[in-house]
């Protein structure tokens, strides 16, 4: 590892290493570990509790609305577009 190396981590990087598969987290955290410091800035912060809540709150309503979460399951699944 070179010393002195610093990375900017952004919403995306967070979101990922936050909510993704084991794999890709683990992905991450080896990549972002060769560096010596990681930063990230308060927009980020922001953007990833934007995002995220957003993303909650329609869950939270798609099974208030469907009452089975097997439903809202099929539903993210058929109906969504694939990130």
């Amino acid at each position: 590892m070179k010393q002195g190396e610093a990375v900017f981590v952004d919403t995306t990087i967070q979101i990922a290493r936050t909510l993704h598969s084991d794999e890709t987290r683990d992905r991450i955290t080896r990549r972002l570990n060769d560096f010596d410091l990681v930063v990230t800035c308060d927009i980020v912060q922001q953007e990833f509790r934007r995002r995220i809540s957003t993303e909650a709150v329609y869950l939270l309503n798609q099974i208030n609305k469907r009452k089975n979460l097997k439903a809202v399951l099929q539903h993210v699944t058929n109906v969504l577009p694939q990130a």
